[in-house]
């Protein structure tokens, strides 16, 4: 690197920022100073950028020999998003990546998509397990993220490349975008970086509601945007004592998002807000309804998905200015040890409806229980219902799923794409076309039992196949059960033997039916397209046939 003397003043002060602050967590002893500027780069974007707490930074930064073209990788479990980060410590901040790095970069993400990880470092391996899991999510967004100390923007020739990329892989679905973060932001972004800093919060409230005792606690309606604002400056550290929030729920992920996008002026409506912690609580001096309320060392404690998802919206383009959302915020200033947690657990352990719970109101669903009750099986089809005499269980979700692979390759793309939307309402088409009066018993009973077998068998296979075999077998299960059901025909008692063999056919030809189809992209976006699924049964079909 050039002499520092040589550098602006904000080079050499951003440098020696991110080597105070920053290059402590990646225990880089021995490394060149220019290494450990280049990795500490990278980890500054991954920390501000993404949301990674900055003590995770040695497992993620992943850049050296190996890397092909990603220096660090995260999945942020609250946006649902997976970050790929690109950085380069320019000597020249006249200059920013070029195509070739642009390339790499990309390249390097679709060795990733086909399971290809053989050529891969070290530190990225050790990793995949956990990028393979947001890849095979349904729910996640997948983030480019071009980290230069370049004052420049982004060339055309590499802008070019990441666009074409993106749409490559976005015939579907918006999954991918990418963005560009130049040294002004970087720069920010290290001038207001604190690796012990307290989340201490300061927004506007209104209507504004209080209570002073037992404790003090304020509530009211806040604005989308400022909640989008402390996902973005504090990342998961919002989050530290929501024990739930790496367990998001995928569909209610997409029914928030969906009100964002579709209904923003009814989101307090359908939302049940957030509940947040505070080491204590300060109130602006005002006659008027709106407050300013500042929390010191602030945490979500309960809506974590909807502010991760109300991030996550703003991230893709949309306004959230217009959403409100219901907050309170409850001082521990005069409360005993351990309070904290019982919100905590209180606020995550209580009851609440999901889209699948309004399928007990439907009267086709109990005589589908009587009638699976005289076959010996138990359904359940509403929570709590899942005790009682010793029988084989089937859950309506699996049901569902089994009856919408039987029906038809619509259905089937929407049981890879979309799960929930088979049941979130009991009224839609979608609904009524699995779970309609001529469903019977018999049916169901039929089209479980070969779910249950083909999942079994396929998570057997998958043991002894490569990596990318595995994950076309991954992608590929709803659309292979959709072929059993195909050639099984009108059989309406399950045989083992039978659905085995068509199994076992239909397998044999899966891959050279996928690598034969010139329009394929990667396996998580390709098995969710209707019109790509009718063409991989013609070809699966016509080979079976021969």
């Amino acid at each position: 690197m050039s002499s520092r003397q040589d550098m602006s003043i904000e080079m050499r002060r951003f440098l020696a920022k991110i080597g105070k602050d920053i290059v402590p967590h990646l225990e880089l002893n021995g490394l060149p100073e220019r290494e450990q500027s280049t990795k500490a780069l990278t980890a500054l974007a991954l920390a501000k950028l993404a949301g990674m707490p900055i003590e995770s930074a040695k497992k993620y930064v992943v850049d050296g020999a190996g890397d092909s073209g990603i220096d660090g990788v995260f999945f942020n479990e609250v946006t649902r998003t997976l970050y790929f980060i690109q950085s380069k410590l320019r000597e020249n901040q006249r200059r920013s990546i070029d195509q070739s790095d642009a390339l790499k970069t990309t390249n390097g993400i679709r060795k990733l998509l086909r399971g290809d990880i053989d050529n891969f470092s070290g530190a990225l391996k050790k990793i995949y397990p956990e990028v393979r899991g947001a890849l095979n999510d349904i729910n996640v967004k997948i983030v480019i993220i071009v980290a230069c100390s370049s004052t420049a923007e982004l060339g055309t020739a590499a802008a070019d490349e990441l666009e074409s990329f993106c749409q490559e892989n976005n015939q579907i679905d918006d999954v991918f975008s990418f963005r560009y973060a130049s040294f002004n932001e970087l720069y920010q972004a290290a001038k207001l970086f604190s690796p012990n800093q307290d989340i201490d919060v300061r927004f506007t409230i209104s209507p504004f509601g209080y209570i002073e005792e037992p404790h003090k606690s304020v509530f009211g309606m806040i604005s989308g945007s400022q909640i989008a604002d402390w996902v973005n400056n504090f990342g998961d550290r919002l989050f530290e004592q929501n024990v739930r929030y790496s367990l998001s729920r995928s569909s209610v992920n997409d029914e928030i998002l969906e009100t964002i996008k579709n209904k923003p002026e009814a989101f307090w409506y359908f939302n049940n807000g957030i509940t947040a912690i505070a080491a204590d609580i300060k109130v602006s001096a005002s006659d008027t309804t709106e407050k300013t309320v500042l929390a010191s060392s602030m945490s979500i404690v309960n809506g974590a998905q909807t502010a991760g998802m109300i991030s996550r919206a703003r991230t893709e383009g949309l306004s959230v200015d217009s959403i409100r959302v219901q907050m309170r915020v409850v001082s521990l200033s005069s409360a005993s040890p351990g309070f904290d947690e019982e919100i905590t657990r209180a606020n995550n352990t209580q009851n609440s409806l999901t889209a699948l719970d309004f399928v007990s109101l439907d009267s086709q669903q109990d005589l589908l229980r009587s009638q699976l009750a005289a076959l010996g099986h138990r359904y359940v089809f509403r929570r709590g219902g899942e005790g009682g005499e010793d029988l084989p269980v089937i859950q309506v979700k699996d049901a569902a799923v089994a009856l919408a692979c039987a029906h038809s390759i619509n259905l089937t793309a929407q049981a890879k794409r979309y799960v929930s939307g088979l049941w979130n309402n009991i009224n839609s088409t979608t609904y009524k076309s699995i779970f309609g009066s001529a469903t019977t018993a018999e049916r169901v009973l039929f089209c479980w039992s070969v779910l249950q077998f083909t999942e079994r068998a396929l998570k057997a296979r998958k043991n002894d196949l490569s990596e990318a075999h595995s994950l076309l077998l991954t992608h590929a299960e709803k659309f292979i059960l959709h072929m059993i059901f195909i050639r099984l025909g009108k059989d309406k008692v399950f045989s083992e033997t039978a659905t085995y063999g068509q199994l076992t056919a239909i397998l044999a030809e899966l891959p050279d039916a996928y690598d034969g189809l010139p329009d394929k992209t990667y396996p998580a976006a390709d098995f969710k397209s209707v019109g790509f699924l009718e063409r991989m049964k013609k070809s699966i079909l016509e080979r079976l046939d021969d």
